[in-house]
């Protein structure tokens, strides 16, 4: 049938080639030869479908779709089926040389057995202006077309999958192959799948030579080389075919077959369970794509140069469910024992501050620490601690989905209840402190009498904390972050979730993390300016630099991480541990940056005896003034040269005197608020400076009795 098959394609195509002079070698004149005979229903344009052997069922189906698809094509094209009658590639070769050399075909499509082997045909062919497709199993090197079939390497990975899938626990396998371009690619992907899965290849895959009984044969092999392995992978589904394939089951029905193809006698046996899965290729899907894909560059619809390397063919995954699936081993993405890197922070930052405030306490009566104002270094250092103890709840842990919706708010709204009022107690501490100092300092230059009460500075703190805990308080009762568990994409092979994250969601939170972050934003930028207004006042006073340098170490610690924290926020591990930084960062630099500072003057200063200490002080108020206003030198040396003893005993002498003048109690109140501007006010006139000014009010307060008392310039 075959010879008849060839002798009449090969009758047309002669008198095709008579009737066309002009027709070239090359694919371009072979196109133009076909465009001008497409019409001609009368002429069948012929193509073959060349398998490895034609008596192997897989390819049946093959030609099945190649046939069925010159049918829907219509206008005489054919598809014809020759073959080798067994895997011989010398047979292969020659066959598809005498379709060549013949010209009785318009287009090839092969599934090579050895792909070096086909190299020279496919010359051949190309020569000829026959276009050459490969199908099922491929020969890249040889320059073909195009290659119409299954991903061989992703194939064996769905092999290694389902396998997986049915037994999650890793085991160790072994493979049945044979040395093909597409099964060894097969191989290579059912390896890469099992072994990152823990799996152990425990011998290397043997060579079934074609013969389905041997595929048994070496089954048997296997076991009993090693009577405890888990699993056999056939890569081609030749084995089931085999009249002892079931013997084999029968004698150990405990090891796991997974097998390639799916043809109905496998379909069948698995209904029957003598396999445990099947990954099908779809033969018929190759033939129709191959005829399809040979008609488009006959007839001029698709150029060689143009046409897609790999044209893909979809598989089929056939398995038994179990009755009791296996267990599932799930990924909660727990922070687990990260938590205990936030707890070593935290206890760094409480540590610090512990020691800070002790030290601001013990030593609160030094001069330097005193101006150095310590009820508001505590304060910063108490924030500090509140902030950076965000850092505990943020380490909770569920390991399950089902959470107490209390237990739930309560976990999500802590962190930010100890954030916010850390903050605010933080900000509003450096805020009051400078601000304190600023309006004494400016009080001196308008030669003006201020009154500073305790309750006056802590109405910015308290201001702040009272307006952020009502917000918060809002956000707590109406709609508060809820802790859930959502499933992450990624199903295991019984549809289930193989992944989940937990996380904080309200159903609306802008709401209160709009004017939570206006007010606190404006918080940062009220500081920020008194800290730029009190640059020029001496750092024993208001410690401006440092505040800016706290400020850009939280600006930057904001700047770098909200990013990364959008990114990463659906990987719990990820989320804590930039969060955990961030917040230690930003905690640790306000206490370092406002405390070392002053231990660092502390120890210039601990030595000295209270006078000297007071001296030294003014000496380096002094030297401000003077780089600060070199305009101004006649005044500045009178006052370099005086001593603050003399400043005192020159406003006293001034007191005294005008005193004796006065008899009235109003007259006396007069002359009480001209003794601070007499010469003192002159001399503050004359200097101007904000430095002098705290100089002044440190040096002069040792006259008040009470923290309530009058701090004048």
């Amino acid at each position: 049938m075959i010879a008849k098959i060839l002798f009449f394609s090969i009758a047309i195509t002669s008198s095709v080639v008579a009737s066309d002079a002009t027709a070239s070698s090359h694919f371009e004149n072979h196109r133009r030869r076909n465009q001008d005979i497409i019409s001609n229903v009368n002429r069948n344009v012929t193509f073959a479908l060349v398998p490895k052997t034609i008596d192997n069922p897989f390819f049946d189906v093959s030609r099945d779709g190649c046939m069925d698809q010159a049918e829907r094509i219509g206008g005489g094209v054919r598809c014809i089926y020759p073959g080798p009658t067994s895997a011989n590639v010398e047979e292969q070769v020659n066959l598809i040389r005498s379709l060549i050399q013949n010209k009785s075909v318009d287009g090839i499509a092969v599934s090579a057995i050895d792909a070096n082997a086909l190299v020279p045909v496919v010359e051949e062919a190309t020569l000829a202006g026959i276009p050459l497709v490969t199908f099922d199993s491929d020969a890249p090197q040889t320059g073909r077309v195009s290659h119409i079939g299954t991903d061989n390497g992703s194939f064996g990975e769905r092999l290694g999958k389902v396998l997986k899938q049915i037994q999650p626990e890793p085991g160790t396998f072994r493979m049945v192959s044979i040395p093909e371009p597409n099964i060894l690619q097969r191989e290579r992907g059912v390896r890469r799948k099992l072994l990152e899965e823990g799996w152990i290849e425990v011998g290397a895959p043997s060579n079934m030579m074609g013969n389905s009984t041997l595929v048994v044969k070496q089954m048997f092999r296997f076991m009993q080389e090693d009577p405890e392995l888990t699993a056999i992978v056939p890569v081609m589904g030749a084995g089931m075919r085999s009249p002892i394939w079931t013997d084999f089951v029968n004698a150990y029905p405990d090891v796991l077959l997974v097998v390639s193809d799916a043809m109905p006698n496998q379909l069948a046996l698995l209904n029957r369970a003598y396999c445990n899965g099947l990954v099908g290729q779809l033969p018929y899907e190759m033939g129709a794509k191959s005829i399809e894909v040979l008609y488009d560059l006959y007839s001029g619809k698709s150029d060689p140069d143009d046409m897609p390397e790999f044209i893909a063919t979809n598989v089929l995954e056939h398995l038994r469910i179990p009755l009791t699936l296996p267990e599932l081993v799930k990924d909660y993405n727990l922070v687990g024992e990260l938590r205990y890197v936030g707890y070593t922070l935290f206890g760094i930052v409480a540590a610090m501050a512990t020691l800070f405030i002790g030290w601001a306490f013990v030593h609160r009566h030094v001069r330097v620490v005193k101006v150095a104002q310590p009820q508001f270094l505590i304060m910063v250092a108490l924030g500090s601690v509140i902030m950076c103890s965000a850092i505990l709840p943020l380490g909770f842990d569920d390991a399950t989905s089902q959470v107490p919706d209390h237990q739930g708010i309560v976990v999500c709204m802590t962190p930010m209840w100890l954030l916010i009022v850390g903050f605010s107690l933080t900000y509003s501490s450096l805020f009051a402190k400078i601000y304190r100092v600023n309006l004494i300092f400016k009080s001196g230059e308008r030669f003006a009498r201020v009154t500073m009460k305790q309750r006056e500075v802590w109405i910015p703190l308290s201001s702040l904390l009272f307006v952020n805990g009502a917000i918060l308080l809002c956000w707590t009762l109406i709609d508060p972050l809820r802790y859930i568990r959502l499933d992450e994409e990624g199903l295991d092979g019984w549809d289930r979730p193989i992944s989940s994250y937990g996380t904080c969601q309200s159903e609306n939170p802008l709401p209160y993390l709009i004017p939570l972050g206006l007010l606190n934003v404006l918080v940062l930028v009220f500081a920020n300016w008194s800290a730029y207004e009190a640059r020029s006042i001496s750092s024993e006073f208001a410690e401006s630099k440092y505040v800016g340098m706290a400020m850009a170490s939280l600006f930057q610690a904001l700047i770098s991480g909200v990013p990364v924290l959008f990114l990463v926020q659906s990987s719990p591990q990820a989320f804590y541990m930039v969060l955990v930084f961030m917040i230690f960062v930003i905690s640790s630099a306000i206490l370092l940056l406002i405390f070392i500072p002053k231990l660092i003057a502390y120890h210039a200063f601990k030595n000295l005896p209270v006078d000297h200490q007071r001296k030294a002080i003014e000496r380096s108020i002094r030297e401000d003034v003077a780089t600060e206003k070199p305009n101004r030198p006649v005044m500045i040396k009178a006052l370099s040269s005086m001593s603050l003893a003399e400043v005192v005993e020159k406003n006293q002498a001034i007191w005294n005197s005008s005193s004796k003048s006065l008899t009235t109690k109003s007259e006396s109140q007069d002359l009480a608020n001209k003794k601070d501007s007499s010469l003192g006010g002159k001399l503050m006139k004359s200097t101007a400076e904000s430095e002098v000014m705290s100089s002044s009010v440190e040096k002069l307060s040792r006259l008040s009795s009470s923290d309530e008392s009058v701090l004048s310039a």
